[in-house]
């Protein structure tokens, strides 16, 4: 039988790394938006990517903002949407507690050697 991670079921609207289910997903870009979301510190304005079909949002932190930027050789976010990006999960302890997050998988087929 198989077990359910208690953040895969949490009813966020924000993508967690237990949502890849271990799994690269691939996900058009909408657009890149500022969004005021709640946290232990109080309400903070956090950059956040919507995706074309799906209502699951990701909410980019630098490191993947500079990620983004790199995949996609451009660091202005009006140029991303409609463009590709690859999400993988990654585990580890953040925060002090184990987890998957969600990082942007790097495509180094447009690098040139």
């Amino acid at each position: 039988m198989s077990k359910t991670h208690w953040r895969k079921i949490a009813g966020k609207e924000y993508l967690v790394g237990e949502q890849l289910d271990g799994k690269d997903v691939t996900l058009t870009i909408k657009a890149v938006v500022q969004e005021e979301l709640q946290n232990a510190k109080g309400k903070e304005t956090k950059p956040v990517i919507t995706f074309e079909k799906t209502d699951l949002k990701l909410v980019v932190n630098v490191t993947n903002m500079k990620s983004i930027a790199r995949v996609l050789g451009t660091p202005y976010v009006e140029e991303w949407a409609g463009q590709e990006i690859t999400l993988t999960p990654l585990k580890g302890t953040f925060f002090g507690e184990e987890q998957e997050v969600v990082r942007i998988k790097h495509n180094f087929k447009n690098v040139k050697v």
